[in-house]
C-alpha cells in the first residue's frame, strides 16, 4: 500500500509539473518598447547610458481587472536643442502602452511598480575632456516628472514607495540586463571580460 501511495504521489507531482504555464520571452531592442497582459518575459540587454523604463500593474475593463507589464529601452535625449521634458517622455511611454493594451482614455492605471534603470554619469579624461556625455539630465527630468504625475495625460495611481530608481551603476564595459513580467521587475549588472591582446 505504501509503495502504491508513493507511485500516486509521484504521478501527481509529474502532472503538476507538466501543467506549469510556459513563459514566452520577448526581446526589446534599444529604442523599442513592449507591453503585454500575457505570461510573457520582456527582456532587454545592453543598458548603460540608456534608461530602461519598466512598469507593472492593472486597470479595469468593465468588471474585469486586467494585469499588465511593460518595458521601454529609451536611449535618452537625441539633440541638445529642443529636448523633451520628463513629462513628454512619460506621456510617450504611456501612449505606447495605450496603443498596445487598448485601455480607455479615462482608465486609471494602478501601478504596483514603476522602475527607472540605467544611465551613466559624465566621464572625463585627465585633461578634462569629455569621454562620455552621461545621462544625468535624463534621469533628473524623469525624477521631476514623477514628482508631478498628476500633470500627465493619464491617470496614474502608485504608492511613492513603489517607484524605484536604479541609476549610475555602470561604467566602462559594464551594462545592465532587465527582465519584466506581470509579477516582477529585475535587473542584472553585466561586467564584460576585457579582451587581452597577447603579442
Amino acid at each position: 500500500m505504501i509503495h502504491l501511495a508513493i507511485i500516486r504521489l509521484l504521478k501527481l507531482h509529474s502532472m503538476f509539473r507538466l501543467r506549469k504555464p510556459k513563459i514566452s520571452e520577448y526581446l526589446v531592442d534599444m529604442d523599442a518598447h513592449s507591453f503585454t497582459v500575457k505570461n510573457t518575459l520582456l527582456k532587454t540587454h545592453g543598458v548603460s547610458t540608456c534608461i530602461a523604463i519598466a512598469m507593472r500593474g492593472c486597470f479595469r475593463e468593465g468588471d474585469d481587472l486586467i494585469r499588465f507589464c511593460g518595458l521601454w529601452h529609451w536611449s535618452g535625449f537625441q539633440h541638445a536643442a529642443q529636448q523633451p521634458t520628463g513629462e513628454d517622455i512619460l506621456n510617450t511611454f504611456f501612449y505606447h502602452a495605450q496603443d498596445a493594451l487598448d485601455f480607455e482614455d479615462d482608465a486609471i492605471l494602478h501601478l504596483d511598480e514603476l522602475s527607472f534603470i540605467g544611465g551613466e554619469k559624465e566621464q572625463r579624461d585627465e585633461n578634462g575632456d569629455i569621454l562620455l556625455s552621461g545621462t544625468e539630465r535624463e534621469v533628473q527630468a524623469l525624477r521631476n516628472a514623477v514628482s508631478n504625475l498628476q500633470n500627465l495625460d493619464f491617470s496614474i495611481e502608485i504608492a511613492p514607495s513603489n517607484i524605484h530608481w536604479h541609476n549610475f551603476y555602470t561604467q566602462d564595459e559594464m551594462s545592465i540586463s532587465v527582465e519584466v513580467q506581470l509579477n516582477s521587475i529585475v535587473y542584472k549588472i553585466i561586467i564584460e571580460e576585457a579582451l587581452i591582446l597577447k603579442p
